[in-house]
């Protein structure tokens, strides 16, 4: 008759018993620890030993001498994960095109495993499928504008250093208007309850309103959203007189006036003045402010972009709003309730 198979709670017990003795420092018999457990002499300094190993492994778990004994044996060894993981980082796009079964081919794997396999065991190293981003293609010109702007750039601001003294400036606009589709909480069956119906209508146009702003963040700075008014465009398109008067005499001059030492950075829109004579140029002129547009159809350069973003969201578990002045100011709060170091993260993305 074989010897009794002890269970987890016994092994526990002896183990939890000989480790208190030696952290106390009490002289002990291991054998006697054995007895008192009704545990063999054999099958106890077994346990013990099986304990040795398993510490021994979570100290150098890539020790090829050492065996992990818990458990059924892994047909994907650690080596194998990362054969796969390097071939992801060499090869980038192409290799994560592949499905599971020839990323492992592809990597070397010995192994014959089904895709489910491979799928959970990279999944430990946090790898999934999940549907490629996509981005329009740049055209021949726009490339070449962007590599000179760049070079540019380079030249005249080398290191992360040099790019804090810009504040980089934009447009943003927010609608309002009648409810869209509305999440609601219901059970299994109570989709034609009448507590669980919205009632649409086409909305009338002067239901229909949109927000229109204007910031800039820089380093250890952001401004003020500067909400202003388009009479007779409800897309937000601003005249140069409007960013004259509501935005250049009303939120930059203010910084001049306190001697801010700044660069300001604009889109390649019109209406920042980008032609030869025109009132906007003229008062950049008059009151010496610095600036420079940014490279044209390229708003994946400007860090502001994707300041906007974190105000949008802020804003979108709030659902309704009484209106355009309780929609500003709840902007407002999702704006100065960011932090300067999240701007400048992005920042520092685009400096280095």
């Amino acid at each position: 008759m074989g010897n009794q198979h002890h269970r987890t709670p016994k092994k526990s017990n002896v183990l939890g018993t000989i480790s208190f003795l030696e952290k106390e420092k009490i002289p002990h018999f291991k054998s006697r620890v054995f007895e008192h457990f009704g545990v063999s002499n054999r099958q106890g300094w077994e346990i013990v030993r099986q304990r040795r190993n398993r510490r021994n492994l979570q100290d150098d778990p890539d020790n090829p001498d050492l065996e992990e004994t818990r458990g059924r044996k892994r047909i994907l060894s650690p080596a194998d994960l990362r054969a796969m993981e390097k071939l992801i980082w060499k090869y980038g796009f192409e290799a994560r095109a592949l499905t599971w079964q020839a990323l492992a081919y592809e990597a070397g794997v010995a192994a014959e495993v089904s895709w489910r396999t491979i799928q959970r065991a990279m999944g430990t190293f946090g790898y999934r499928k999940c549907v490629a981003c996509r981005k329009g293609c740049v055209s021949p010109a726009t490339a070449k504008r962007r590599l000179n702007a760049a070079t540019i750039a380079l030249r005249e601001r080398p290191t992360p250093q040099h790019w804090r003294d810009i504040r980089w400036s934009d447009e943003v606009h927010f609608s309002l208007g009648p409810e869209g589709r509305i999440m609601i909480i219901r059970k299994s069956g109570e989709r034609h309850c009448p507590d669980c119906i919205q009632e649409t209508r086409a909305p009338e146009p002067k239901h229909l309103k949109r927000l229109h702003a204007w910031a800039a963040i820089g380093w250890n700075f952001k401004s003020d959203l500067h909400f202003y008014e388009v009479p007779g465009n409800s897309n937000g398109k601003m005249s140069m007189q409007i960013y004259r008067d509501d935005i250049l005499e009303k939120a930059v001059s203010p910084w001049l006036a306190r001697g801010d030492q700044f660069v300001l950075e604009e889109d390649g829109d019109s209406r920042h003045g980008t032609g030869k004579n025109n009132i906007v140029r003229d008062w950049k002129q008059q009151h010496g402010l610095k600036y420079f547009c940014n490279t044209p159809g390229s708003p994946d350069l400007s860090p502001i972009e994707n300041g906007w973003n974190v105000v949008k969201q802020d804003n979108q578990p709030l659902g309704r709003f009484n209106g355009p002045t309780d929609a500003g100011c709840s902007c407002r709060r999702g704006k100065n309730d960011r932090p300067l170091s999240d701007l400048q993260m992005y920042i520092k993305m685009y400096s280095n």
